[in-house]
């Protein structure tokens, strides 16, 4: 299985209706792809919904199932720890936040391509050695 590394952009598109969530539900369903993603998706993926919900964007019945959906959903969850140091690196050298060099790092360490749906993470590495790592998810 070919290994990709989603990050919590993609993620949060399989629990909420908005544009790509149809091409995020496709990538999760991809029998020849290994997701994967630092176990820090969790976190921030919980705050999103729960900042969501706090906004009446998102019922908190939601936020509780897709919560426990998102933990069981496969994806092959990394310490974020074993991660902070390359991404830290990375996010020194690109300028980028060091939260979302936690997902490239893990790509580079797996040889992966990165999938992500934040245009203006992927836009600002594109034209940089990095660029053939990320994958913008179509639709968005």
């Amino acid at each position: 299985m070919e290994p990709v590394v989603l990050d919590t952009s993609v993620a949060l598109k399989w629990y909420l209706e908005e544009a790509g969530s149809e091409e995020a539900l496709a990538l999760h369903s991809t029998a020849s792809l290994a997701l994967h993603a630092p176990d820090f998706l969790l976190l921030e993926f919980d705050s999103i919904m729960c900042a969501r919900c706090r906004q009446k964007r998102v019922t908190e019945p939601l936020v509780e199932r897709s919560r426990v959906a998102v933990r069981r959903s496969g994806v092959l969850f990394h310490p974020f720890e074993s991660l902070l140091d390359p991404a830290v690196a990375l996010a020194l050298g690109t300028r980028k936040a060091v939260y979302d060099c936690m997902f490239l790092a893990l790509a580079e360490r797996l040889d992966a391509v990165l999938v992500t749906a934040d245009k203006r993470f992927g836009a600002g590495l594109e034209r940089t050695p990095l660029g053939g790592r990320i994958r913008l998810l179509a639709g968005v």
